[in-house]
């Protein structure tokens, strides 16, 4: 009895493929028509943080999921939003409203700068631990 060698399929290119397809959806943002009013997009994870801006009608909430969303009161829909980097675990604003806080679940704090909204950026990261989550970040009340 023989063997014959048959020489394997190269998967490499199916699995590039699929990471491809895989990058692409997790980029895609779900927003949904309402009367021909497009909405979106929202959390798709856990909301973490829900706080007023002091002294106007604006709401800011952060998920998860790591999106950070800016609502209006006055209007009924989102004005602005953004995607934070890492897998978030905890957040907070300053009493300015200017700079958001985040903690990852990778030991990692960043400092956003939320002063214009449409072009939010990290100023600071601080590494506080390896592989820990940071559960919770407060700023006091004289930031």
């Amino acid at each position: 009895m023989g063997v014959l060698e048959i020489p394997a399929e190269d998967n490499k290119a199916d699995e590039e493929d699929e990471d491809q397809d895989r990058k692409k959806k997790k980029k895609e943002i779900k927003k949904i028509d309402v009367d021909g009013t497009i909405i979106g997009p929202y959390h798709r994870k856990g909301i973490i943080l829900i706080k007023e801006i002091e002294n106007t009608s604006l709401v800011i909430t952060v998920s998860l999921g790591g999106r950070v969303i800016l609502w209006s009161g006055k209007q009924r829909r989102q004005v602005g939003y953004f995607d934070a980097e890492g897998d978030i675990t905890s957040a907070d604003i300053n009493s300015k409203s200017n700079v958001l806080a985040i903690g990852t679940s990778d030991g990692l704090i960043q400092f956003y700068s939320i002063s214009s909204f449409q072009s939010p950026f990290i100023f600071k990261e601080i590494r506080l631990t390896k592989g820990n989550r940071i559960s919770q970040i407060t700023f006091s009340s004289t930031s």
